[in-house]
C-alpha cells in the first residue's frame, strides 16, 4: 500500500513538475505520503559504522547488516552511500549512481522486504564540506547532477520509497558557524541536492519508485549554550536553513531530546516538545509542513553509558520510538542495528544486536513492537555504582597498567560474570581464571589487562546475564 501511494504521488508530482517547467516554475517539493499503518513500515534501523567483528565473511557487510534489520521485522532501513565505501562493497566506483549500482547496493534496493530506504549520501566533493566558505555555482551544478543521477536510478525500483539525506547538519556546520558564508553555502548545498531529486522526478514522471529529498538537523537548542534555536541570533540548521530551502522531509537526529539529564519517564514529553519546536521553525518558511514531513533520523540509548545499563537503554529506546510514532512522524530510525565499531567513540553499546550478535534487550523490545506486540519492560540489570571502579588495594582512583581493580555495584551474578575493558578501539574481556579474580553479587575483582596503557577514556562494564552501565576510568 505504502509503495503504491508513493508511486501515485510521485507520478502526479512529476507531471506537475513538467507542466511547471514549461513556465519555468518547477515545484521544489511534493506532498509526501501519509505515514504507513503498520509499525514495521514506520520504525526502522540504521546500519552504518557498526562492529563487524562477528561478520562471517558472507554475504557482504551491507547485506549482512541490513539482513539483521529485516530479521528483526522492520521494512525500513537507513544506510550510507559514498566513495568512502563504508561497507567495502563499492568495487572501485566513485560516483554516487555508479556506487548504487554495485551488486550489494543493487540487491538492497530490489529486496522485497523493504518499503522505504533512507540513504545518507555523500559525493566525493561532499567529503570536504565544499560549502564552508560559500557554495560556488559550478560546485552546486555538479552536486545537482550527481544527486539527480542517483535519484533517477533509485526510482527505477518498483514499489520502493527512497529519501536522500545528509548527515547531522548542526554538527557539520559547527566548525564554520561563525562565518555567514558557511550558512549560505550549506543552504545552497541542500538546495542543489533537492533540485537534483526534483530533476529526476521531472525527467521520469512514470517512474515505478519514489524518491524524496531531505535535510537533517540535530539541534533544536544551540549546541554551545543551549539557547533555543531561532532564525538569526541563535542560528541552527532547523531555524535558518530549513525555512529557506523547502525539502520533502526534515530529519531530526534526536540526541538532544535523549540526553542523560532527561529522565526516562520524561522522554516522551521532551521529544514531542522538541518536535513541536522544530515543526514550528520549519513552518516559518513552509507553512504547509506537517508532522508527516518529519523523520526522527536517529534515536537510541547506549547500554554502556555511565547513566544507563541494558535495561535502561531498552526503556529509553522504546520510549523514544513510541514518542516519535505517537507524534505522527513518517519514520523513526533506531541507532543502530549492531553495536558501534569499537574504535568509534566512548560508548558503543547502541546495537539491537551486540557486537557478538546476541540480541540486546532494546533489540527484543523493538522486535516486539515491529511484530505489533506490546514489549515487555525489562526489570533487572547489573549496575556499577558511581565511581565504582577503583584500585583494588587502595580503593581509590590511583590506577596503573596491570593493577588489580575492584568493581562495586549491585545485581552481579554470583558467578559467570564477564568484565569488559575498552581502550582506543581495543576491547578486552576478563573472567574467572584471570589473576586476582573474585566475584559476588556486589563486588568483582580483576586485573587490568596487560595491553591497557596509561591514558584517559578506559571504559569498564560488566556482563552478568545482561550488561551493566559503563564507567570511565583514567589509567595513570
Amino acid at each position: 500500500m505504502r509503495g503504491t501511494i508513493g508511486r501515485v504521488l510521485g507520478r502526479l508530482a512529476a507531471a506537475a513538475s513538467l507542466a511547471a517547467c514549461a513556465s519555468g516554475t518547477a515545484p521544489s517539493v511534493i506532498d509526501v505520503p501519509a505515514p504507513a499503518t503498520a509499525r514495521a513500515d514506520r520504525l526502522g534501523l540504521y546500519a552504518w559504522g557498526f562492529d563487524d567483528s562477528a561478520w562471517p565473511g558472507v554475504p557482504d557487510r551491507l547485506s549482512w547488516a541490513t539482513g539483521q534489520i529485516g530479521a528483526l521485522g522492520s521494512h525500513v532501513a537507513r544506510v550510507a552511500l559514498g566513495p568512502d565505501d563504508p561497507y567495502r562493497v563499492n568495487g572501485g566506483a566513485t560516483a554516487l549512481a555508479d556506487i548504487a549500482q554495485q551488486p550489494a547496493y543493487a540487491a538492497l534496493w530490489s529486496d522485497a522486504r523493504w518499503t522505504t530506504i533512507l540513504v545518507t549520501a555523500y559525493s566525493a566533493a561532499d567529503q570536504t564540506s565544499p560549502w564552508q566558505a560559500g557554495y560556488a555555482h559550478d560546485d552546486a551544478a555538479a552536486e545537482r547532477d550527481e544527486i539527480a543521477a542517483l535519484a533517477e536510478y533509485l526510482q527505477t525500483f518498483p514499489g520502493k520509497q527512497f529519501v536522500i539525506l545528509p548527515w547531522e547538519g548542526d554538527n557539520a556546520i559547527a566548525p564554520f558557524e561563525t562565518d555567514p558564508a558557511a550558512w549560505e553555502g550549506y543552504a545552497g548545498w541542500i538546495e542543489a541536492r533537492r533540485d537534483g531529486v526534483v530533476d529526476a522526478r521531472t525527467k521520469n514522471p512514470d517512474a515505478p519508485g519514489a524518491v524524496y529529498s531531505g535535510l537533517e538537523f540535530n539541534a533544536v537548542r544551540r549546541l554551545d549554550d543551549g539557547s533555543p534555536c531561532d532564525g538569526d541570533a541563535h542560528r541552527c540548521i532547523v531555524s535558518y536553513v530549513a525555512p529557506r530551502v523547502p525539502v520533502d522531509y526534515y530529519s531530526y537526529s534526536a540526541w538532544q531530546s535523549l540526553a542523560d539529564d532527561v529522565d526516562s519517564h520524561d522522554i516522551e514529553t521532551q521529544l514531542r516538545g522538541d518536535l513541536d519546536s522544530a515543526l514550528a521553525l520549519v513552518r516559518g518558511g513552509r507553512p504547509d509542513a506537517t508532522a508527516a514531513n518529519l523523520i526522527v533520523g536517529e534515536l537510541g540509548s547506549a547500554r554502556d553509558d555511565a547513566a544507563g545499563d541494558e535495561c535502561v537503554a531498552a526503556i529509553r529506546t522504546q520510549a523514544a520510538a513510541d514518542a516519535a510514532d505517537g507524534y505522527g512522524v513518517s519514520f523513526a530510525i533506531d541507532w543502530q542495528i549492531i553495536d558501534n565499531a569499537a574504535a568509534s567513540g566512548t560508548y558503543t553499546g547502541f546495537g539491537a544486536f551486540k557486537y557478538d550478535m546476541s540480541r540486546s534487550l532494546a533489540g527484543d523490545s523493538l522486535a516486539a513492537t515491529l511484530a505489533g506486540a506490546t514489549p515487555t519492560t525489562p526489570q533487572s540489570c547489573p549496575t556499577i555504582g558511581a565511581g565504582g571502579v577503583v584500585n583494588g588495594l587502595t580503593f581509590d582512583g590511583d590506577i596503573h597498567p596491570g593493577d588489580a581493580l575492584s568493581i562495586f555495584g549491585t545485581g552481579f551474578a554470583a558467578s559467570g560474570n564477564i568484565v569488559h575493558v575498552k581502550q582506543m578501539g581495543t576491547e578486552y574481556t576478563v573472567q574467572v581464571g584471570s589473576p586476582a579474580w573474585y566475584e559476588s553479587s556486589t563486588q568483582i575483582n580483576f586485573t587490568l589487562p596487560a595491553g591497557v596503557i596509561a591514558g584517559q577514556g578506559v571504559r569498564v562494564y560488566v556482563s552478568s546475564g545482561h550488561d551493566s552501565n559503563g564507567q570511565l576510568i583514567d589509567v595513570l
